[in-house]
């Protein structure tokens, strides 16, 4: 068996749910949340179909966008360089301005 498929020293693969996978199902709760609700209410209002629908839409879209720009954010605020220090100790700067 390829040792990238193997756990962690288990000599076997590692099942889906386990360590390597137990974060990938968040952005799946909350789509479902989201359409669990949608359904429970066109089961209440079936006019408001369209409506709950598009709102849904617009909502897992919001959901999944959060699910992949996280790693983007952490990303810029651990590499990105907060202010410009003054080689000599001076004031810290941001551009030209002292902050």
């Amino acid at each position: 068996m390829i040792s990238i498929l193997r756990g962690p020293g288990r000599g076997r693969a590692e099942p889906p749910g386990g360590p390597a996978h137990r974060h990938h199902g968040e952005a799946a709760t909350g789509n479902g949340s989201i359409g669990a609700a949608v359904l429970s209410g066109v089961a209440r209002q079936p006019g408001a179909r369209a409506t709950l629908v598009s709102n849904s839409l617009v909502h897992l879209a919001l959901v999944e966008a959060a699910y992949f720009s996280n790693p983007a954010f952490a990303a810029l605020m651990i590499f990105a360089p907060a202010a410009d220090r003054d080689p000599d100790g001076g004031a810290r700067t941001v551009g030209p301005w002292p902050i």
